[in-house]
């Protein structure tokens, strides 16, 4: 499909990558990277493979640095905190300070991404959760707070990065 896609000429705005089980699938995303995307593409990377401090069961420990492959031709990713951890290669830290979370986005921003938005970050507020952000070109950073819901729901991460996929747009 890739290749037929690549023979038509045609421009995307956007690609957006989510969820990947395998760094053989990474490898298919670079690909089609190489062959659909133009400078005016936003890529838009969600490295879904972590979360609460560990690797999702399926995943094996490759993982990490196939993220960060992928990560490093972005425009934007969207860690949660755990995955941010991973992608840097350090502790996962849940009670991580606001100064401990600029600096992981600086750093992952150094990756290649032009934005970074962490999730499932540490709020200042209690019972609140937020979500924190920096904006490489612009040197900002921002953050959103909202109250934490003491549930899990499957595909909220998902949802909240189509959103913001949405809003770049």
């Amino acid at each position: 499909i890739t290749a037929h896609l690549a023979t038509l000429g045609l421009h995307f705005d956007a690609f957006y990558s989510g969820y990947l089980a395998s760094g053989a699938q990474v490898e298919q995303i670079l690909s089609m990277l190489d062959q659909l995307c133009d400078s005016e593409t936003h890529i838009f990377v969600d490295p879904a493979f972590a979360d609460h401090g560990r690797r999702y069961s399926l995943i094996d420990e490759s993982m990490p640095a196939q993220m960060r492959r992928l990560c490093a031709r972005a425009n934007t990713i969207v860690p949660n905190l755990t995955e941010a951890a991973f992608l840097l290669d350090e502790p996962y830290r849940p009670d991580i300070s606001p100064d401990g979370l600029k600096e992981q986005l600086r750093r992952l921003a150094a990756m290649g991404p032009d934005r970074v938005v962490i999730t499932s970050a540490p709020a200042t507020r209690p019972g609140h959760c937020a979500a924190v952000a920096y904006d490489r070109e612009q040197g900002r950073f921002w953050k959103m707070e909202s109250p934490y819901i003491p549930a899990f729901y499957p595909g909220t991460g998902d949802t909240f990065s189509s959103v913001l996929v949405g809003a770049f747009l």
